[in-house]
């Protein structure tokens, strides 16, 4: 993409005619959408067939590349058609919504595990407390013996 943003740069310094540097400038733009379509495929692979990337931090990338897509057509004159066409691949390829509604429900998912982990902490506490031995806290709570050994330790000093 920045590659691209020199070569528009070039293009306006270039002693041609402005019919030539619009059609070398529409050409560049087009580059622009077969990179987008390209990032966003990846992406949505990265989302939903290996686990590498949250949706949340998926719709961060994409947002930020949307920027510097319109940042780059509103630069470099009216290039409408173009612009539509970069909008129908990213909508035809992803929807922005879709992910927005999995990053919340990712989200929740996550509070809630943690929520889950810090009562099992307390819970722990309490029970190491009462005298449980870490192997009936550990049936408890389902912590690991070591995070419940950590607590005991924690509690002891």
């Amino acid at each position: 993409m920045f590659k691209i943003r020199k070569s528009l740069e070039a293009i306006t310094k270039l002693k041609k005619t402005k019919a030539e540097k619009a059609k070398l400038t529409e050409e560049k733009l087009r580059e622009v959408i077969k990179i987008y379509k390209e990032v966003t495929e990846k992406i949505q692979n990265m989302v939903d067939n290996e686990g590498q990337l949250t949706t949340l931090n998926a719709e961060g990338i994409l947002d930020a590349l949307q920027h510097l897509t319109e940042y780059l057509y509103s630069k470099y004159e009216s290039y409408t058609k173009i612009e539509k066409e970069a909008i129908e691949v990213a909508e035809s390829v992803w929807s922005f919504d879709k992910w927005r509604k999995e990053g919340r429900k990712e989200g929740r998912k996550e509070g809630k595990i943690e929520g889950r982990r810090e009562r099992n902490i307390e819970i722990a506490q309490k029970l190491l407390k009462m005298g449980l031995t870490v192997e009936q806290v550990v049936q408890g709570t389902e912590l690991s013996e070591e995070e419940v050994i950590d607590i005991k330790t924690r509690l002891i000093q």
